[in-house]
Order: structure tokens, then sequence, then C-alpha cells
């Protein structure tokens, strides 16, 4: 089930992971963002194309001879996915997002560093490689191009935040085309993190206001 935002939309990435104090906060509807008193940064991704929203879940359909189908329910956990084409890139980026040293997690504020890319890693977990991933529709926000997302009074109600967002995806295609912009597309899913007083939160949507 698809949600798609044709070229409107922003998409914002943690440069830290949170807290499971933030964690609780995102599932009571605040969400941390650069303030006087709780800064957070956040890093706000130039993208081109569309960005697809999508779930998908198994369902299984209980029925008799007599009546016919009864009842339908869900025989296995729902996947999530976000998917976007990314168009502004640097070796920062090209790391912690598409995972070429899939168990590190480097400084967006570090400059640009060589960094040796694995053939083989098999076994690796990228939990530490990932981060919270926060996207909304651009209409609610046409003109921000700083890295601080508008949440609280006129923002998005559809706005979606991943507490912890992983690639999802290894495949990794970039076309040198001098007739042709170079992107890369980044498929995310959310895993299940903890916070301090509710566990497991893998997604969370709503109107989210700052956390103060």
């Amino acid at each position: 089930m698809p949600y798609e935002s044709a070229g409107a939309y922003k998409v914002f990435v943690g440069k830290n992971e949170f807290s499971g104090d933030q964690v609780d906060s995102i599932y009571g509807g605040s969400l941390p963002v650069e303030t006087s008193t709780t800064p957070y940064d956040w890093q706000q991704l130039f993208t081109k194309g569309a960005l697809t929203l999508s779930r998908s879940g198994e369902t299984l359909e209980l029925e008799n001879e007599q009546e016919g189908l009864v009842d339908v329910v869900i025989s296995g956990r729902d996947e999530w996915e976000v998917k976007f084409d990314l168009s502004e890139i640097d070796a920062k980026i090209f790391f912690n997002l598409l995972g070429l040293t899939p168990d590190q997690n480097i400084d967006f504020d570090t400059t640009d560093v060589l960094r040796n890319i694995s053939l083989n890693n098999a076994g690796v977990s990228m939990l530490s490689n990932g981060f919270p991933v926060f996207f909304y529709r651009k209409q609610f926000d046409p003109n921000n191009l700083t890295d601080t997302p508008k949440v609280g009074t006129g923002s998005d109600p559809l706005a979606f935040c991943f507490a912890k967002g992983v690639l999802s995806s290894r495949d990794l295609e970039i076309s040198y085309d001098a007739k042709g912009q170079m992107v890369v597309t980044v498929s995310i899913k959310p895993v299940s993190v903890n916070g301090t007083t509710n566990k497991g939160v893998g997604i969370v949507n709503g109107h989210f206001d700052a956390e103060a």
C-alpha cells in the first residue's frame, strides 16, 4: 500500500541516535528539534523525484462452508519502508545513508575522510549505522532550506518519523553520465527500538510538537 508524494516532500535525518527519553517523547507526540533547551541536530537531505512510503503485511482469511468469509486476521509482522532518490551526495552522506561501512556511523560534522570498503560484510549488524528519519509534505514548509524541520502549529499532520531507520537494500548503482544527473536510491526500514518507558517503538506518525 504505497503512499506517494511526487516531488513535494522534505526529508531530515538525525545526526545522532535518539535517547530512550527522546523515543518516549516521540511516542507522546513531541519531536526533538534544535531549541535553546534541547539541542538536537538534524540534517535536511536534498532529493529528486518522488518519495514512496510503503507498508506490506500478511493476512489470513477465516471462513467456513456455511457462512463464507467470517474474519480476516493479521498473520505476520508489517513491513514498512521509505524510498527516495538522493541528488546531493558527499562522502559522509555516502557512508551513512548507503552503508558502505555498514557497522559504522560517521559523524556528519567531520571533514570528508577516506574509508575502506569491504567486499564481504556477511553477518555484519547494521544497527550501529542506524539513524532517525523524519519526513513530511513540502506544502507545509515550502521554503525551508535549513536543517531544522518544521513541527508544531501549521506543520504536516501526516508527518512520519522512524525512531531508528536502517538501510534496507544493499543494492547500489550510480551512473556517471555527462548528460545526466548523478542520483542514488535510498531505501530505509524502521527497526524496533526501546525507550525508557515505551518499548518497541518502530515508527510513529502524527502532528508532532517541539520537544520542550
